[in-house]
Formats: C-alpha cells, structure tokens, sequence
C-alpha cells in the first residue's frame, strides 16, 4: 500500500477541529441555587449523561469523516513500490517486456505480430499520465534491457521500439520477466505497470513453469501486470527442422542423395508446398520436389540430391515457399566435403592364414565396395582405408583421420592397445573425428569399461556388461521398428525397401550392455529382445557408435553376411564424417567458436542481413585471444540471434570459414497461444488481459482507479456523513 498524494495526509489534523469545538464551545453555566428544581435535580442528572454520550458519538463520526476525506485525498492505491523515493502524483513507471522470439514474424494480416506488438507499446506510451517513465526489455530464450538511457524521455522509447527486430530464438518469458523485476530498482515511484506483449504461446510459459509461477507472483507483489495479446489467427505453418546426407558419404563429382525433414506446426493440413534444395546459393542447380499436401503435426522426410562441384566447406540450404512464418522455410548446414575420407581400421583380430577370418575382412569390403581390380577404381573412389594392427598402431596413426575403426581390438594382453594411443582416441574425437567400434570376443568387459568406458576415457557410450549366447534355434534379429527415425538407420525401417532385408539377419552372440542413462547416450537400434543394437555416443565434436554385434566373422550371426550390411557400414561412415562439421551448424543464440590455424592475422566478421531490408554486416574481431577450454588461441562470437550464414575471414582476403546458424527448433513445438484461464492456472493469479488492437486507455484507466482505492474511501465518508445528519437529528441538534 503507498499514497499518490502523500501530503495530504496532512489535512488530517482537520480531524482536531471538531475535538476543539467540542471543548471548547461546551456549554458553560452558573449554579444558582432554586429550591424547586432540587425536585427535578435527578432527572437533569440522567438528562445530562444522555446529552453527553450523544455528543461524543457526533465527535468520533465527524473526526472520521474529516480523517477519511484527507486519506481520499491522498489517492490510498495497492501499488507498493520496492524504492519510492517521493510523490510524483499520477506517473506510472512502466516496464515493457515485448516478445522477440521468431514468432512473432508470424503473419497477423499484412503485419507482423511484432508490429502488432509495436503499435500496442506505442498506443500504451501515448497514454501514460504526465512524468510517467518507460523501460524496454527485449525477450526470447534471454532477456535485454535495450533502454532508453533515460526512463523518462518517452520520445527515445518510441524510436527504440519502433527499431525492434525479431530474432529466430525460442520463446521463454522467465528471463524477460527477471529483468522486469531487477528494473524496479530503477525506478523512482510507488505506481509500476509491468507490460508483457507477445503472442502468448504455449512454450515460453511452460518451459520453467514453476520459475515463471514464482516471478509472477514477485511482480504481482509490486506492481500490475498487463498480458497484452499480439495475435489473433493461428499460424499456417511448415517448418524444415533438419537437412542431412542419407547412407552415402559426401563426395564431389557426382549427385549425393540427402534427407530433408519438413513438419507441419499448424492445426490445419496444408497443400502446395515445394521444397527445394541448392549447394554455395546456386539457385540454376537446384533440384525441387513438390509436397502435395502434408498433415497437422507430420513429420515427412523427404529425398532430394545435390550435385558438389568442389571440395572443401559447401553451403547446402533447402527451402520451402513461404507461407505465415518465414523464418523457419529456410535451413543451411555447412559440410566440409573432401575428395578423400580417410579412414583407419585398427584390425584385432588378424588372420594371415585365412584373410577372411581377419577382423578388418568384411569391414574393409563394405567400406570400399568396389573390385580390387583395376586399380584406377579404388585411387578413384571417395573413401581412402588404411588397415593396421594394434602393435602397428601410434597416436600418429590417427593424424589427419577422419574416422577410426576398432575392429574386434583388444585392450588386455600382448595385442592389446597402447594406453598412448587410447588417450589419443578421446583427443581425435574431441576435434570431431568419428569413432566406430564393433563387436567381437577381444571386447573383455573389465578391461574396456576401465579404458573407454565409464571408468577410462569414458568413449563407450555404455558400458559392457557380458556376452548374450543365444541357441542356434532362437536368435535375435534386429528390431527394425525400434530404428531411431530420423537417424542413417530410419532408411532400414521404410516400407518396401530393400534395406527391410537387415531384420532377417541371425544375431546368434552380441555384447551385452548397460541401458545409458538418458542424455548421455542413445540406442539408435535395439535387437527384438529389446538389448541396444546400435549406440550413440557424442563426444566433444566429435561422435561413437558401437555396433554390439560381430562384423568380420559369421560364428556370432550372419550380420556380415546380410546384402544390408554395406550401406550399413556406409551409413555409419557418413554419421561419423557429418558430424565432425557439427561446431559449424548452430542454433540460433549459440556461441560460434573458431580456432584458426593462423593466429596471427586479424579477422573480420560477416553476418547475415537482420531482415529483407538490411544489408550485410561485417565486424572486426581483431586478432585470434586465449579461448577458456582449448589450448590454442580463437575467436567467440556470441551474437548469433539471427539465422543465416556468419562467415569469418581474414582481413583483406576473400575466402573465409563459414557457420551455419538455424532457428532454434524448440519455438515450433509450442507456438500454439494458451487461453486466459491456462495462463491463469500457471501463475496463480488472474492477470489483466488485453488485445493489442484494443483501446489501452480505458483499461489501465480503469485498473489504475481500482488500485488507488479513492472512490471506496469518499463512498464511506459520504456515509459517514449521511449517519452524523440522521445522529444529529436525531439528538435534535444541527450540524
């Protein structure tokens, strides 16, 4: 509780001045002696202490309305203010929160929501009383207090918000509503308005529920809260969410098939899209591939090809027409495509006798599936192996590698692993190499959970816990329903493919392992008793698959054997060469990270146009600083907000490192907008609700009157009024 006009508290004392005519006016008289009123002398007594209790009761109502009439007039208001420092009558200190998550780009008519949100700011500005001051703050999955530098210059306000742009973050209003909080101690009056505008969707309030509960409620506390509605049509909406290679490793000179996922986020089906995909913006070489028509909440992969010219960093991007939110119609990955992938096999289990019982037989001729001979044939293929032992094997072995196989290896005895060339593994795959090991007899739980499991270098993506022995008569096969859908293994699992074929493989012995706990690794396949077939396991940059079954021999099943087995192998290859580009591709607000190979140049950044209207920026970012994690020297770039390409090249050349940044896929889950009574529901009060196309004044207005209690008040001291003429008459006196 606070008071508007504080000083006229003052007129309180007023409230003495019945008090003082009631002493000093009281009637005065000289006892003169008569002797025949001594017979009415008890009667005058009870007269007199009546008279006296009537006077009294017209002092105390008459003080009352005197002290009500003064605290009416200090405008009492609910309003409590954490550091008033004095009266500035009817100004406001408003703190704007407007939602800039991606979307709010969404369509509302010919508008934006953002603008809608924009002119309902500037309408509520318009009709702040006098000596009001603003303060802006900015949110998406973070918060930003983007001024005025001083909370009273309204104009500055107008301009700030009137240059508002969206960014392709997710929607989370707990940070927004923390630093709406934090500016209360910038404000210097006891009447706060906080001002939330956004489309209200169902993922920035259900996020961190309980947090946004508890900070409502802290806001509530000390001042009002308006939730101001930007949209009023659901959004016709698809969204591409991912874009990558299928079972065949990038490569240039020829066509390579990629997947493209597309998800329908509206709640109506929608028709006639074309999707298309291009390489380096190379819009005459890209290949479209109409949707006829897909439905509310489907996700549908869809195949497409490119055909890379040159090696090196390539920029692929797939596009959607548009429709209601353009921001997510668009999705880039950067891929580092080489001429060769280099490929070392560390074969544990050799067989000079019989090559065909080697470890690295099956695996060799599933990575380079072409004939020995000619040579030309295997110098001209895209996937260059080298196979050695592991008393062959250095930790120089796996320079310029970009995946290694651990092919029946084992890490106990005479032919086991250095310990050197362990800890080299865990560096080789921290810089984005892919690790792929298979199963086989030389896997001794002991001595592989204690080097590369939970107790070593932690690279097993679970550890092992035996060996499964099936009978010949009962096998397991691999559980094609169980593929991980959107995985290199989600092909194996579509209907009439010839990839079907993997699910009658005989799995006769497989390793056993522990179910990973969640987040720290994922089964991508599981066999038909429900144990993990394939497991993921992302490590730094780079990334671990264990296949728990045998590849280089048939006593353990017939995996090897099976006509799947190469674009399995394959597949796996391209997982583990795709993500060694994954400190490339970034979600829109992510740190971009470059550690250069030349420190001692300065660098220059350039980052994608904000919207249709902006040009390209480029920033200097000077030389290469210590980077906290690495011992090598980089450049951070944390403003990422906006999706697109970021190149970064050194000053005064042409050529640079790109990185793609995509919208955060988390906004599309939760774009639907709740009703008053959910939000009601989530933070545990009824809040004040307007649209932005309504007129604002009426119902701040309307609210500020409720919350200054001044119409209660003067209601009682009219009633106090009216019961003092009915006391006085009744006492047969006048006022």
């Amino acid at each position: 509780m606070s008071f508007l006009n504080p000083w006229m508290l003052l007129g309180g004392l007023a409230a003495g001045i019945p008090i003082a005519l009631h002493f000093l006016y009281r009637a005065r008289y000289k006892p003169i002696p008569w002797g025949a009123m001594k017979f009415l002398r008890l009667a005058v007594e009870q007269t007199s202490r009546r008279l006296k209790f009537q006077e009294l009761i017209l002092l105390i109502i008459r003080t009352l309305a005197l002290l009500l009439l003064a605290l009416a007039l200090s405008r009492l208001t609910t309003c409590v203010g954490t550091k008033g420092t004095g009266p500035r009558g009817e100004a406001v200190d408003a703190i704007f929160i407007i939602d800039t998550s991606y979307s709010m780009n969404a369509k509302e008519g010919v508008q934006t929501r953002l603008d809608v949100a924009k002119e309902a700011a500037i309408k509520v500005i318009n009709g702040l009383p006098a000596g009001s001051t603003v303060q802006i703050i900015t949110c998406s999955d973070r918060a930003t207090t983007v001024g005025p530098r001083s909370p009273s210059n309204l104009d500055q306000a107008k301009l700030i918000i009137n240059g508002l742009k969206a960014t392709q973050q997710a929607t989370d209003y707990l940070p927004g509503l923390i630093e709406a909080v934090n500016a209360f101690e910038r404000t210097t009056g006891n009447q706060k308005e906080v001002y939330l505008f956004s489309d209200m969707g169902r993922n920035g309030w259900e996020s961190q529920s309980s947090a946004i509960r508890d900070k409502c409620t802290e806001i509530k506390n000390q001042a009002t809260l308006y939730l101001v509605r930007c949209a009023n049509q659901p959004i016709y909406n698809v969204s591409i969410i991912d874009l990558k290679p299928q079972t065949v490793i990038p490569h240039t000179g020829e066509r390579v098939p990629f997947t493209v996922l597309v998800k329908n986020t509206s709640t109506e089906t929608v028709k006639n899209l074309t999707l298309s995909l291009e390489v380096d913006g190379k819009t005459n070489e890209k290949e479209d591939q109409p949707i006829e028509k897909i439905a509310p909440g489907e996700i549908r992969a869809i195949n497409l090809t490119a055909k890379i010219e040159e090696a090196g960093w390539r920029i692929l991007t797939a596009k959607l027409n548009t429709d209601d939110l353009p921001d997510d119609n668009r999705f880039s990955k950067v891929l580092l495509i080489r001429k060769k992938v280099r490929v070392l096999m560390i074969d544990g289990a050799p067989d000079e006798r019989d090559p065909e019982r080697s470890a690295a037989f099956f695996l060799g001729h599933a990575i380079l599936p072409v004939p020995e001979r000619p040579a030309e044939l295997r110098e001209k293929y895209h996937v260059r192996l080298s196979v050695l032992r592991t008393r062959e094997v250095s930790p120089s072995s796996l320079n310029e590698q970009d995946v290694c196989i651990l092919a029946n290896v084992p890490l106990t005895g005479p032919n086991a692993l250095s310990p050197e060339v362990v800890r080299r593994l865990t560096e080789f795959v921290k810089g984005g190499g892919g690790l792929f090991i298979t199963g086989g007899p030389n896997l001794e739980p002991k001595s592989y959970n204690r080097g590369l499991g939970s107790e070593g270098e932690k690279l097993l993506p679970s550890d092992i816990v035996d060996f499964a022995i099936r009978p010949e008569n009962d096998p397991v096969y691999p559980d094609l329903s169980s593929a991980e859908p959107f995985s290199f293994l989600g092909k194996f699992a579509e209907k009439g493919s010839r990839l079907n074929m993997l699910k009658n493989t005989d799995i006769l012995t497989y390793v056993r392992v522990q179910e990973p706990e969640a987040g720290t690794a994922q089964v991508l396949m599981r066999y038909t008793d429900g144990s993990p077939f394939i497991l993921s396991r992302r490590h730094g940059d780079g990334e671990i698959l264990f296949l728990t079954a045998r590849a280089d021999r048939w006593d353990w099943g017939y995996l090897a054997t099976n006509p799947t087995f190469i674009p399995l192998v394959q597949g796996v290859l391209t997982q583990l060469v795709e993500r060694s580009s994954s400190g490339y591709n970034l979600i829109a607000g992510q740190t971009l990270r470059y550690l250069p190979n030349d420190t001692n140049k300065s660098y220059v950044l350039t980052t994608p146009p904000k919207d249709s209207r902006s040009p390209e920026e480029k920033i200097k970012l000077g030389k290469p600083i210590p980077v906290v994690g690495s011992d090598r020297n980089g450049l951070i770039v944390n403003e990422t907000s906006t999706a697109g390409i970021y190149i970064i090249t050194p000053e005064g050349e042409k050529d640079g490192q790109p990185f793609a940044v995509n919208p955060d896929p988390r906004e599309i889950e939760g774009m639907d907008p709740l009703t008053d009574e959910v939000i009601n529901d989530l933070i545990g009060f009824k809040a004040i609700y307007f649209g932005a196309s309504e007129e604002s004044d009426a119902i701040t207005s309307n609210t500020r009157s409720k919350n200054e209690r001044t119409v209660w008040i003067l209601s009682l001291v009219l009633i106090f009024i009216f019961g003092e003429s009915l006391w006085a008459w009744y006492c047969s006196k006048a006022w």
